[in-house]
C-alpha cells in the first residue's frame, strides 16, 4: 500500500491503523497491519503487512542514521571543547580603573573559593595576581569584584555551551549539526531561562 504525503514524510508516523476519507470527509476505508515500512519514493511512504522490506532501502536508512548520531557526538565534544577552553582562558576584570587579565584553571577556581570564604570570615586584604604579575595584595571590594565577575563569566559559557548542546541533540540533519559552532547565536527554542536572563544582563553591561 502507498500513501502519498505533501511535503516531508512526518517522523515516527503510527501506521498501525490506517482511516480513510472521502473529500467530504466520510470514512470509508478503514486499514490495519500495515506496520512495515518497505520503501520510501520522495513523499512516498509504501508499507507492506507480512513484514517484507526493499532491498538495500532500510538499509541506507540505517546508515543515514548512524551519520548523524555520530555527527552529534563529534560536534557535542567540540563545542565542549571549546567552552572548557574558552573558561580556562578567562578574562578581564575592571581592577582599580582598569582592566587585568585573569585565568579560571581548575586551581584558579579552588583558589577563588578560598578567597570567597575569607571574604566570609572578615579578612580585609588578600594575596592575588593578575596573569603573569606578581602576587600583590587585594582590597575586600577588589577581590570581591574579581570573585564575582569571573564566576559570572563561567556561568555563562557553561549555560551557553549547555544551550548548544540540546540544539544538536535536537537536530534532524546532519547539515543542521554541521552549521552549529561555538560562537553562533542559539535559536530561542533551546535557549533556557538562565540564558535568556544572562544574555540580557550582558546587553545591559554591554
Amino acid at each position: 500500500m502507498s500513501i502519498l504525503f505533501v511535503g516531508a514524510i512526518p517522523r515516527g508516523i503510527d501506521t498501525s491503523e490506517i482511516t480513510v476519507y472521502t473529500e467530504s470527509g466520510v470514512m470509508y476505508l478503514e486499514l490495519t497491519g500495515f506496520t512495515t515500512e518497505y520503501r520510501r519514493v520522495d513523499g512516498t511512504l509504501i508499507l507492506s503487512n507480512d513484514g517484507s522490506v526493499y532491498p538495500g532501502e532500510v538499509e541506507q536508512e540505517i546508515d543515514q542514521e548512524k551519520l548523524l548520531e555520530d555527527a552529534k557526538v563529534s560536534k557535542k565534544s567540540e563545542v565542549c571543547l571549546v567552552c572548557n577552553t574558552t573558561i580556562t582562558a578567562g578574562c578581564d576584570v575592571m581592577v582599580g580603573g582598569k582592566p587585568e587579565h585573569f585565568r579560571l584553571t581548575t586551581d584558579d577556581q579552588l583558589n577563588l573559593f578560598g578567597k570567597q570564604i575569607q571574604i566570609m570570615t572578615g579578612s580585609e586584604k588578600f594575596e592575588y595576581h593578575e596573569d603573569d604579575n606578581p602576587c600583590r595584595y587585594f582590597s575586600k571590594e577588589e577581590m570581591q569584584s574579581i570573585i564575582t565577575a569571573l564566576m559570572a563569566f563561567k556561568t555563562y559559557h557553561t549555560t551557553y555551551c549547555n544551550a548548544l548542546n540540546m540544539w544538536i541533540k535536537a537536530s534532524e540533519t546532519v547539515e543542521e549539526v554541521q552549521g552549529i559552532y561555538y560562537g553562533c547565536e542559539v535559536p530561542a527554542a533551546y535557549q533556557s531561562e538562565v540564558l535568556k536572563d544572562l544574555m540580557k544582563q550582558q546587553e545591559g553591561m554591554a
